[in-house]
């Protein structure tokens, strides 16, 4: 059976996916059987990146290989490029695992015939980072693909190959886990988009001073929000509620199942960059937390201060007494600066007292 999956891009789209479509791609393959049951995980191992590498994986391939050489091509930037709906030359022989099946008599199968390939443009190793953008995306397309499909196999090229391949760089489980968990967010946000984490943003501008309707709905009312926060802490002002802007936004951000994913897969290449990378932007938002708390106290204490002067003051031309006012003045402030205090006091992923 050789079959075209003609509805990739609008699986992807349909998964708020950015999305490229390399002329003529739903008609691209390879003769020989095509029938997936699974995806199969690659890097390019190259430098190569956007648009003109994958339309060569989809029309050049290499000299040792005819394209197309995978299915879906995956950007640093986090877009995907449809390069084939059929038949591509990306796995080679497969390992007879996790219900892939054998050739008659053998322990391996045709890989191409059963697998849906993803080359992720990366060079893999030590040699460059797996940055969220690229990695996130890596875990929400595949999930959006095997469930759409009804696919239950997920396996990297280092898992399947016959022929010691090393690809992709990072820990098959972790990724596997995170495409389970369903809990990462779309990379960017912008005018059109629709769902519960448009409706997240909203509120999140909104607690900035904004006022939106929260209805999900990524308007021009809430591209023109998220343009004046963009011009107010200094971002690129495009509309978009890309990385940045949504890490600016939720400056507490805990780690989700994808930041926990790509610690461990530092932890397991002993990948000291990346580890302290992960670790310093957790740092950096606690310590701005605990700063914006301590401006509240600081702002707290000086208006005991002035209204302890304004009473003086008051108190100068009539008979009130000063010292009675000033003094359940003070208290009353004074409860709401220790109830910051012992906020600040607690210790990150400890509840507060």
């Amino acid at each position: 059976m050789a079959r075209y999956l003609t509805d990739l891009a609008d699986v992807l789209r349909a998964a708020g996916e950015q999305v490229v479509e390399v002329p003529g791609w739903k008609t691209r393959g390879r003769p020989g059987l095509f029938d997936p049951k699974g995806v199969l995980c690659h890097h390019t191992a190259g430098a190569g990146d956007g648009l003109a590498d994958a339309t060569a994986m989809a029309t050049k391939g290499r000299p040792d290989l005819s394209p197309p050489l995978a299915q879906l091509a995956l950007s640093r930037k986090g877009v995907w490029y449809v390069l084939a709906a059929g038949r591509a030359n990306h796995a080679g022989r497969c390992k007879a695992i996790g219900g892939l099946k054998p050739y008659p008599g053998q322990t391996y199968g045709d890989g191409n015939e059963q697998l849906l390939g993803i080359e992720a443009q990366n060079r893999g190793t030590d040699a460059e980072d797996w940055e969220p953008t690229q990695y996130d995306a890596y875990v929400r397309g595949v999930r959006a693909i095997t469930e759409h499909y009804g696919w239950s196999i997920i396996f990297g090229h280092k898992e399947t190959s016959t022929s010691g391949k090393i690809d992709p760089d990072f820990p098959m489980d972790a990724f596997r886990r995170a495409v389970a968990a369903g809990s990462t967010p779309r990379v960017a946000l912008r005018l059109g988009d629709r769902g519960t984490d448009v409706e997240a943003l909203q509120k999140a501008l909104n607690a900035t001073g904004a006022a939106l309707t929260v209805d999900g709905s990524y308007g021009p009312d809430t591209e023109t929000a998220v343009r004046a926060f963009q011009t107010a802490n200094g971002l690129e002002v495009d509309g978009i509620a890309g990385p940045a802007t949504q890490a600016a936004l939720k400056e507490d951000d805990m780690f989700t199942d994808a930041d926990r994913a790509r610690l461990e897969a530092s932890l397991t290449r002993n990948d000291g960059a990346q580890l302290r990378k992960d670790i310093g932007y957790a740092r950096d938002q606690v310590i701005a937390a605990n700063q914006t708390l301590q401006a509240t106290v600081t702002s707290l204490q000086a208006t005991v201060a002035g209204q302890a002067a304004a009473i003086t003051a008051l108190a100068a031309d009539s008979n009130v007494d000063a010292e009675s006012i000033k003094a359940d003045v003070s208290a009353a402030v004074q409860s709401a600066i220790q109830g910051l205090e012992v906020t600040l006091a607690v210790k990150p992923g400890e509840p507060a007292a």
